[in-house]
């Protein structure tokens, strides 16, 4: 796990690194933190605790759908949104009580220096994986791979990853 982008996630939230509980997905040259948690505790434990609650979601996201898909919060008063900073909004207004968000924008947008940074992620439903891919026997597999460790050795990939508050996988 890359140890400069733990110490700017828990920043972010106004902790240090030993108060969060973080999982961190690599795949290829990227990588991606899959959930953050604050080793305090939450005002719920699982989803269960949702399943009377209003949850906001982006209308056709992956979020809507992890939220179709669990079996706690396809029981809450799911409100959809057109984009997920409107989730946040209702979140912090207290019109909801959970939104599920893009890892990568909740990250970004919640806080200590963003205008969410009363709130906090919890917790992880689901992890997304992506991929480069080729047609079977093509020769590009190998030069974007090479590309990408050029990218990496020369610090391209790294400023990109850090450009957009991303974890570059080791």
């Amino acid at each position: 796990m890359p140890v400069g982008t733990l110490r700017r996630m828990s920043y972010i939230v106004g902790k240090t690194p030993k108060d969060l509980d973080v999982k961190y997905y690599g795949l290829n040259h990227f990588g991606w933190w899959t959930s953050v948690k604050d080793k305090d505790g939450t005002d719920y434990t699982s989803t269960a605790d949702l399943a009377d609650k209003t949850v906001v979601a982006e209308a056709g996201s992956a979020g809507e759908a992890a939220i179709q898909g669990d079996e706690n919060l396809s029981k809450a008063d799911y409100v959809s949104k057109s984009v997920q900073t409107d989730c946040l909004m209702e979140v912090a207004a207290g019109t909801a009580d959970a939104a599920v968000l893009d890892l990568t924008l909740a990250n970004a947008m919640i806080g200590a220096g963003t205008d969410y940074a009363s709130l906090k992620i919890v917790d992880e439903l689901n992890a997304e994986e992506y991929g480069v891919a080729f047609r079977k026997g093509s020769d590009a597999a190998a030069a974007v791979d090479a590309a990408f460790d050029e990218l990496k050795a020369d610090g391209t990939m790294q400023a990109l990853a850090d450009k957009y508050d991303l974890a570059l996988a080791e």
